[in-house]
C-alpha cells in the first residue's frame, strides 16, 4: 500500500527507478525508503513509510495505521 500511495502521489513514476528489483529487499533492510513527493503532506508520507515497514515484517499493508 505504501508503494502504491506513492506512485499516486507521483502520478505514477516509477519506485525505485534504475534500482535493480532483486536489489530492493536490501535497500529496505538498511532503513532506505521512498523519498516524500513533492505534494504530499509529512502526515501521508508517514503512513506511506508505516505500510511499507508493515508490509517488510510481513504484517500486512494496513495493520496498525489507526
Amino acid at each position: 500500500a505504501g508503494v502504491t500511495l506513492w506512485e499516486m502521489m507521483t502520478f505514477g513514476a516509477e519506485p525505485y527507478a534504475g534500482i535493480r528489483l532483486a536489489e530492493v529487499p536490501d535497500l529496505l533492510e538498511k532503513g532506505e525508503r521512498l523519498s516524500q513527493p513533492q505534494i504530499c503532506t509529512i502526515d501521508v508520507y508517514m503512513v506511506m513509510v508505516k505500510c511499507e515497514c508493515s508490509h517488510q515484517r510481513g504484517l500486512g499493508s494496513s495493520r496498525g495505521l489507526g
